[in-house]
């Protein structure tokens, strides 16, 4: 949903958005690896799939512009987002050729949690013209993305059983800063300059156990 106020100085406005829902996909894969220069003439991947993603996101966004004068804008804008993704994949190998000790039944789940803050500041120049603009922007944002991802592989000879899990925790922060400036001169002549840079920091933290 969407809400917004406005004066002839003001400009005030909120949103608020939520997705979540099953998407389920399933089909048969097939490999096929040709070699003309061995003694094996073909290698084959068969494979039945079986996948369930359920995004839980939920979003929100609050802002607002100041006009100091009829050609002149002053704005910020704060979005918040949160996800919780969860997935789910079944493999089911019945040829493998290439690796036959992967065969039998691989069991997957994801969870993918994590949030995003994002603080924008921005300004517009019109210089009472329809030839000059002036824009710039400063933006902080700031992103968790945690990770967690467990799988089991059962062979189809009912003895041997694989567990693996992985965490990955990413701790990211972006500054970026952008300034453009527009001005034609007549008809035929035109300049367009900007200057824009960022800063960025990102951290990952990975943990894999297979046993």
């Amino acid at each position: 949903g969407n809400v917004n106020y406005r004066t002839d100085k003001l400009n005030l406005f909120t949103s608020m958005n939520y997705r979540t829902g099953d998407r389920v996909g399933e089909g048969l894969r097939q490999f096929q690896w040709d070699y003309s220069d061995n003694n094996r003439i073909t290698d084959s991947l068969f494979q039945n799939t079986h996948r369930t993603s359920t995004p839980n996101n939920l979003g929100f966004r609050i802002g607002g512009d100041y006009y100091p004068s009829t050609n002149k804008t002053v704005g910020y804008t704060l979005d918040i987002s949160e996800h919780k993704e969860l997935e789910q994949n079944n493999i089911n190998y019945l040829i493998n050729t290439r690796d036959p000790g992967e065969i039998g039944e691989r069991q997957m789940e994801e969870n993918d949690n994590g949030y995003h803050i994002d603080h924008v500041l921005s300004y517009e120049n019109k210089f009472d013209s329809k030839e000059q603009l002036l824009k710039a922007y400063a933006s902080l944002a700031h992103e968790i993305d945690d990770v967690f991802e467990t799988g089991t592989m059962e062979s189809q000879y009912g003895s041997d059983l694989k567990n693996s899990n992985s965490k990955t925790l990413e701790n990211n922060n972006n500054i970026t800063m952008a300034v453009d400036y527009e001005n034609e001169y007549g008809e035929k002549l035109g300049i367009e300059t900007g200057l824009k840079f960022s800063i960025r920091n990102f951290g990952e933290d990975l943990n894999y156990l297979e046993g």
